[in-house]
């Protein structure tokens, strides 16, 4: 389901750990299972768009994705409905226990996972192989797959189209356990394993500086996790990878891909990112809220498009709350279509955040309707 699934913050994409806290003992979402649901949902929303409100200060640019304030409705919305799927197991508490840990991590953009916090790692489902499911957080497998094999629940969205059942709705799969080969294509470890070596094993500790976090087996590439403060410097010679846990780089340092916000690397030394107006021979010289223009080769300012504006070129970008939609006669900014309100899959506007086009409507998605 869409509604938790990953969200961008800082470096790292936060897996969306809110799931259903009812299963079969209440009727009554706001008041169940460990808690009160309502104020353990706007916990979570209030502790991730700060916490990207904070990173996009650090960066230099503006709040974007579904965190943000205009939002906050949506998710409360979405949230006190995924809290009444059956079989989760996460419960109000233990979201509230996620973000009390997360609230302790340096204030910015984030280093590392979320489910690096042990308090923030989900704990699994009841729902059996088979069953209905919305989200992977469900199923005591870990998985929750549609009709095509897409894993949702876990970053994917399954839209419904125009006509016909709600297709946010999968069934709980079978994943590998500890010990199984992960290498084939398609293939998932089970809840709380990764795939290291070509093999599931428990999901390992965040790396020390100078732990090797990325390497290649096989035709199985494996990443881990780096201490806070620490990042993967990942190096790619031919179809090898490799990667080592560094300290990321400050203004001065050498750098191959990335340096610590706000610098920039430029020209293989961090530096500080530059201002508008200014020579960009590299391409990624600039401050966040600045392009490059490869032409010219200097930092400019966006051009932000209105509603019915073009879009999709190089320097321009819709403003807040609008989409960059495709069509015959090119690219257009448009409103995202509210709760309610009528759509269509793969064309047209999308529906606003935290909800999915289901029978040509744009609505939130009820776990409760999977059967």
């Amino acid at each position: 389901m869409r509604s938790f699934s990953l969200v961008a913050v800082g470096t790292v994409a936060l897996a969306g750990l809110v799931g259903a806290a009812v299963a079969a003992c209440s009727s009554d979402p706001a008041t169940s299972n460990g808690g009160d649901a309502s104020a353990a949902c706007a916990k979570y929303f209030d502790s991730l768009s700060k916490r990207a409100a904070d990173c996009a200060t650090q960066r230099g640019t503006t709040v974007s994705g579904d965190y943000t304030a205009e939002n906050r409705d949506g998710f409360l919305k979405q949230c006190a409905l995924s809290l009444g799927a059956p079989g989760t197991g996460i419960s109000p508490s233990f979201l509230t226990s996620c973000v009390t840990e997360l609230d302790k991590q340096p204030t910015g953009c984030l280093s590392g996972s979320l489910e690096d916090i042990t308090a923030c790692t989900p704990p699994g489902g009841t729902l059996a192989d088979g069953a209905a499911c919305a989200g992977s957080e469900q199923c005591a497998s870990g998985a929750c797959s549609n009709k095509g094999g897409q894993t949702i629940g876990d970053g994917g969205t399954a839209d419904a189209g125009s006509s016909g059942a709600a297709s946010f709705c999968g069934t709980c799969t079978p994943t590998l356990p500890e010990g199984g080969d992960c290498t084939a294509s398609g293939s998932r470890c089970g809840r709380n394993l990764s795939c290291v070596s070509g093999k599931c094993a428990k999901r390992p500790a965040p790396l020390p500086e100078g732990g090797t976090c990325a390497f290649k087996s096989g035709t199985s590439t494996t990443i881990l996790s780096c201490q806070t403060g620490l990042t993967c410097d990942v190096k790619l010679v031919g179809s090898d990878i490799s990667g080592t846990c560094k300290k990321e780089p400050v203004k001065g340092e050498t750098c191959t891909t990335r340096c610590k916000t706000p610098f920039v690397c430029a020209s293989g030394t961090c530096a500080d990112p530059v201002a508008e107006g200014g020579d960009c021979p590299k391409g990624t010289e600039c401050q966040a809220s600045l392009y490059c223009d490869n032409t010219l080769k200097k930092c400019k300012a966006y051009t932000v498009a209105a509603v019915g504006a073009a879009c999709g070129t190089t320097g321009v970008k819709c403003a807040a709350n609008l989409a960059c939609v495709s069509g015959a006669a090119g690219s257009t900014c448009m409103a995202k279509i509210p709760a309610g309100g009528t759509c269509t899959v793969d064309t047209g506007a999308p529906c606003a955040a935290y909800t999915s086009c289901v029978s040509g409507t744009c609505q939130y998605e009820d776990p409760a309707v999977c059967k």
